[in-house]
């Protein structure tokens, strides 16, 4: 996700997924056949999945970097950013909204497909980021 390229990150998640190491739950195994759980792996995908769909740091925010075509419309809800803010997140085909909810007063740089602008966030007042192309 890191590399910003969606269909790696599909062929990558469906390596990982077409395997014997995780229950339909997907609670992770060590192993094949599901016998010894594995903490890391569980805490691995999630991660991906989130860093699929945002990215950030301190002073940047990087919004749909790697979503693959087989994830063309979708939701995340409640993440919260390395600046300290909050972000729900939707996207389809044609558009996405990003709703940032920070705790802090705050000057960003927000990346997204079609650039880069600064963004100032007021702490404790929503900002809602329209894209129509991404």
């Amino acid at each position: 996700a890191r590399l910003r390229d969606g269909e790696r990150v599909a062929h990558a998640l469906g390596q990982v997924l077409k395997g014997d190491f995780f229950h339909a739950s997907l609670m992770s195994a060590h192993y094949p056949h599901r016998d010894v759980y594995n903490a890391d792996a569980a805490h691995t995908l999630p991660a991906v999945l989130v860093e699929m769909l945002v990215q950030s740091t301190p002073d940047r925010l990087v919004l749909l970097p790697a979503v693959p075509t087989t994830c063309p419309r979708g939701e995340l809800r409640g993440v919260r950013t390395r600046f300290g803010a909050a972000l729900d997140l939707t996207w389809s085909p044609t558009e996405a909204t990003a709703v940032l909810r920070p705790t802090r007063s705050h000057r960003v740089e927000v990346r997204t497909s079609s650039g880069t602008e600064p963004l100032e966030l007021v702490a404790g007042e929503d900002h809602v980021l329209r894209l129509e192309a991404w």
